[in-house]
């Protein structure tokens, strides 16, 4: 009995406190009018749209808010924020509802706005509901596009370059507006600083307040609307044939469908698809940008006109459409309803078809075989997918370092040491499987004079110095200036004549010395690829380096560990190791090297001048040797 009492004055006390609420705010008046709401015409599918945009603005909102808690707005740490974002319980179902919520809502309310134009919902008394969603619309997709440009990615930094170069073009004030936005004449942290502003700030109040006129004028000027069921509306014989319909349920249920279609799309795009997950932003890589998909027509637009005519096509054309769109109310009451009618259709087929056709041929054309140009979008693109999961993954395993995510990939070898091979080494030298197994990994020389690096230093490489016609092929010496030298004529004199002269059972017994100097000297490069077969071959390996110094008397021209002696022919103590490349790569002309015979190989970082004169810094030429050792960080299995 206590218990129950209890309960009632429960109910009494919160009551009270409605009733007080309601006495300060009215707010029961308010519901009362949500609810009792009427309509002439009847439900319609087309009024469930804008409570689907609300459900996606507040997806928007909500899920924003929960990634400003975490996200850091920099250069540095843009990236960074958004990696610690997807390690999080649900971080990544949560950036992809914020990524396809967006995406979401500039396509429904591209729909809306169709809809309106069809059903010719901009006429008297809604001519401010038009105007009103005309000019939400590029705010949303502004506001979308916005997040897009402070994640700190390749291609955010590609877009806002783009962009901003063409606003530069405006004129008398495009360079200073250019300026301002970058914070500076290049992007750097300032940028993503007022981008950030511009996307949680400005943009939200500027459209949440046009949002809710927008809303109130919905409301205001419902089509078919009588105002309420109880209260002052127009009578049946207002409108013959027609009957006042109430609100609820008929056009509520429609909405709540609507809505819970729209939340289930995202939800499921979010949790299956999850956002993008590009590459750091790094000026060194290279980029070709590409609008987002919802800009690809005027970006196709630019390729008709260059230079200043540029800002004419991508803002001009967009701001005139939008102003006859605006106008429309205004020549739909002027015009001739056939004249009218036919303005109507000339926007719809200019706007729409035009956006998307120019859309078509912007994306086919990246898809085109036959143009070199595509061509090589394409390969770029793959290779910007692949260093992006690299970047992810090295993220994933190994801290991200103070100076940014931007060194993930600059001082990875898997990624960074091909590119840098290309750019230093490939005047000269190639990196090709002589057995052509991965043509896709091969790097040619421009103009091949020096050895094929490809696993320099192993067992298989090893064993082409000690044969005649591969020492003195394309992939050895066949185009340096060792082609006629002593180490060709001494393989020449003590392995092809030897080789001649034996019958077969000698022949046997004096390959496998030679091919024990080959592992012996194979194994001075200590490469982690053969770490278990140098460690199996271990007896093998000591009888290598008997042979070569007894044997075959290499020490009488080249220095291993105490035997033989610097100058004549190259130090091979360590040979192929990481130390003994960096030291060949800083500077081959050295004692230990070829201190008289070097041929044309660049002396990168001598030890003889200051490091301000280098060509290559020290850490550039670890990441070459790592590549070229095939040394680089992999996830353990």
């Amino acid at each position: 009995m206590t218990s129950w009492c209890i309960k009632i004055d429960e109910v009494q006390h919160v009551q009270k406190f409605l009733d007080w609420f309601n006495d300060r705010t009215g707010y029961r008046n308010w519901l009362a009018s949500r609810r009792e709401r009427a309509l002439w015409d009847g439900p319609s599918w087309n009024g469930a749209l804008v409570p689907g945009l609300c459900v996606l603005a507040g997806i928007e909102c909500v899920s924003g808010l929960i990634l400003m808690t975490i996200f850091s707005p920099s250069a540095t740490a843009s990236w960074a924020s958004i990696h610690y974002i997807e390690q999080l319980p649900w971080g990544g179902f949560l950036r992809g509802l914020h990524y396809w919520g967006g995406q979401a809502l500039i396509v429904l309310f591209a729909i809306y706005l169709l809809q309106m134009l069809l059903t010719a919902s901009y006429r008297a008394p809604r001519e401010l509901v038009w105007i009103s969603g005309l000019l939400l619309f590029p705010l949303v997709v502004i506001w979308t596009l916005s997040g897009v440009l402070i994640t700190g990615t390749q291609t955010a930094h590609g877009q806002i370059d783009v962009e901003t170069n063409i606003v530069g073009l405006l004129p008398l004030v495009g360079p200073g507006l250019r300026k301002l936005i970058l914070g500076g004449d290049a992007i750097g942290h300032l940028v993503v600083t007022h981008l950030y502003f511009v996307h949680v700030v400005l943009l939200p109040v500027v459209a949440g307040a046009l949002a809710w006129f927008h809303i109130w004028q919905i409301n205001r000027n419902q089509p078919g609307q009588t105002g309420t069921l109880s209260r002052g509306g127009p009578s049946d014989t207002d409108r013959p044939g027609s009957a006042r319909i109430p609100y609820r349920p008929y056009q509520s249920i429609r909405n709540l469908l609507v809505s819970v279609l729209v939340l289930g799309m995202v939800t499921a795009a979010a949790w299956w698809l999850r956002a993008p997950r590009d590459m750091p932003a790094d000026p060194g890589f290279e980029h070709i940008a590409r609008p987002e998909w919802y800009f690809a027509s005027l970006f196709q637009l630019r390729h008709y006109l260059t230079g200043p005519w540029e800002v004419v096509l991508t803002m001009a054309v967009p701001t005139v459409l939008l102003l006859l769109l605006i106008l429309l109310p205004l020549f739909d009451r002027w015009l001739p309803k056939t004249l009218g009618l036919l303005y109507r259709a000339a926007l719809l087929v200019v706007g729409l078809g035009g956006w998307a056709l120019l859309t078509y041929i912007s994306m086919a054309a990246d898809l085109d075989p036959d143009d070199p140009e595509a061509l090589k979008f394409q390969a770029l693109k793959a290779d910007q997918k692949r260093w992006a999961q690299r970047a992810w993954l090295l993220a994933d395993h190994n801290a991200i370092p103070p100076e940014g995510a931007i060194t993930l990939l600059r001082q990875d070898p898997k990624i960074q040491g091909p590119r840098l091979f290309k750019k230093h080494c490939a005047s000269c030298h190639a990196h090709v499987d002589p057995s052509g197994q991965d043509p896709s990994r091969d790097i040619p020389a421009d103009e091949v004079s020096a050895p094929n690096l490809y696993q320099f230093a192993s067992r298989e490489w090893i064993a082409g110095i000690l044969d005649l016609k591969r020492i003195t092929s394309d992939h050895y010496f066949g185009r340096t200036a060792f082609a006629d030298g002593e180490m060709v004529g001494w393989v020449q004199e003590n392995i092809a004549d030897w080789e001649a002269d034996l019958d077969e059972e000698e022949l046997a017994e004096f390959r496998s010395q030679v091919q024990d100097v080959v592992v012996a000297l194979s194994a001075e490069a200590a490469l982690i690829a053969q770490k278990e077969l140098d460690q199996q071959d271990a007896e093998q390996i000591q009888r290598g380096r008997a042979a070569f110094t007894e044997a075959f008397s290499c020490t009488d021209c080249h220095k291993i560990g105490d035997a033989g002696s610097l100058g004549s022919a190259p130090d091979l103590t360590g040979y192929g190791s990481r130390e003994w490349q960096i030291e060949f790569i800083r500077d081959p002309a050295q004692r230990r090297f070829y201190r008289d015979t070097n041929d044309r190989m660049p002396s990168y970082a001598p030890a003889d001048i200051p490091e301000e004169e280098h060509q290559l810094d020290q850490k550039t030429i670890e990441v070459i040797v790592d590549w070229l050792r095939g040394e680089w960080f992999e996830p353990p299995k």
